[in-house]
């Protein structure tokens, strides 16, 4: 990312996920606007993470290892407190990202000055779209 302010704060929480957060770190790395992006990692006390390793490999990034797990929601309001941008995207550490999907989602986004949120559809290793309901 440049000295400017980004366009996107991308925060991960991340537990006992890192070889998978790994590969979701080098997808947002790959992205069309990846200098636009700010992303912010709250790990929640993982066995599997190796914070010196990461910053070594992904040195834009902030990682914020914490000593305890402080659940996904405070994981997220614990990241939420350091994004700087006015766009934020929770991101789970499992997903992968088309190079250009921030990119449309952010054109979106500024497109539609009224939205208050987006979100993406999901697609499996097979290519099959996954749903999801809650």
């Amino acid at each position: 990312m440049t000295d400017q302010r980004p366009s996107l704060s991308v925060i991960i929480v991340n537990f006992n996920s890192t070889p998978l957060l790994a590969e979701c770190l080098r997808s947002l790395e790959s992205s069309t606007v990846a200098d636009q992006l700010q992303v912010i990692v709250v790990d929640n006390a993982s066995t599997d993470f190796d914070v010196e390793a990461l910053r070594g490999e992904h040195p834009a990034v902030m990682f914020l290892p914490r000593d305890r797990n402080t659940t996904y929601t405070g994981g997220n309001n614990i990241g939420f407190g350091e994004a700087t941008a006015d766009l934020v995207l929770m991101l789970n550490p499992d997903t992968r990202l088309e190079p250009d999907a921030l990119e449309r989602a952010l054109a979106h986004m500024a497109e539609e000055p009224d939205l208050a949120a987006l979100t993406a559809y999901l697609i499996g290793p097979d290519e099959a779209l996954q749903r999801y309901y809650r």
